[in-house]
């Protein structure tokens, strides 16, 4: 919300004493068709793409998402968008631009999608709200071990270390290791130099206290302090990472 993307709007939820999220429903079903994920995006205009492939798919390239996302029949949502933002790949290197910042381990092939109008509707295809963020912010981590990338002098396993080596489940053409989620932001933004610089400059305007305040408004059981701290730290050490960055 602070970047300006249209998100899935998630708040923590418990049912039956089991702790868990509840989303509003973004797929408008009533009105569209639904979601249609980018495995099947990518199939349908690729026949020999693995759509049923693991979420670590090799063939699930920034390329093959950019021509998926510049087709004519993929319109751009309705939203207040930022000048420079002009089409759906443009939004999605927005997107991208967020899994940099939080550490998004996670932006497979099924966690991105198109709406779909029903075959009643006149409405356009157009790109979905960004979501599914949970692989993020270090959440795999016990305390134990965040305190101490936290605390450690060793360069080789500190949280920068950490940082440097997230992968971001999309991959250059030919390469069987994933981009980091920075890789991916600036390679895709290296393609729309203006709606990257636009997205940067987004970034630049969200102030740390202002981040604060949301790892801050997290309950105290569902989020212990060192998740806290090493959060706020991967968050500033990510943004470090990208405001010193020209795309261009």
């Amino acid at each position: 919300g602070l970047l300006g993307l249209p998100h899935a709007d998630v708040e923590l939820a418990q049912h039956e004493g089991a702790r868990g999220i509840a989303t509003k429903d973004f797929t408008m079903e009533k009105l569209y068709g639904g979601l249609v994920h980018g495995n099947e995006v990518l199939f349908h205009l690729d026949p020999t793409y693995r759509r049923n492939a693991s979420t670590a798919a090799p063939e699930h390239t920034l390329d093959a998402v950019r021509r998926a996302l510049e087709q004519p029949f993929v319109q751009l949502p309705e939203w207040t968008w930022p000048e420079g933002v002009a089409t759906p790949w443009d939004a999605f290197i927005g997107y991208l631009l967020l899994g940099a910042v939080i550490g998004n381990t996670d932006r497979h092939h099924q966690n991105w999608a198109l709406l779909a109008p029903s075959e009643r509707d006149k409405r356009p295809v157009t790109l979905a709200p960004t979501f599914d963020h949970a692989s993020s912010l270090g959440r795999e981590l016990d305390d134990a071990e965040r305190t101490r990338r936290l605390t450690t002098k060793d360069t080789r396993s500190d949280l920068r270390a950490y940082a440097a080596r997230a992968c971001s489940a999309l991959y250059d053409a030919g390469t069987p290791h994933p981009l980091t989620p920075c890789e991916a932001f600036a390679r895709a933004a290296a393609t729309r130099p203006s709606a990257g610089q636009a997205w940067l400059e987004r970034l630049r305007e969200v102030a740390p206290e202002a981040v604060s305040v949301l790892i801050a408004r997290v309950p105290g059981p569902t989020m212990s302090a060192p998740a806290r701290q090493f959060a706020l730290a991967l968050l500033e050490e990510n943004q470090a990472r990208l405001e010193h960055w020209h795309v261009g």
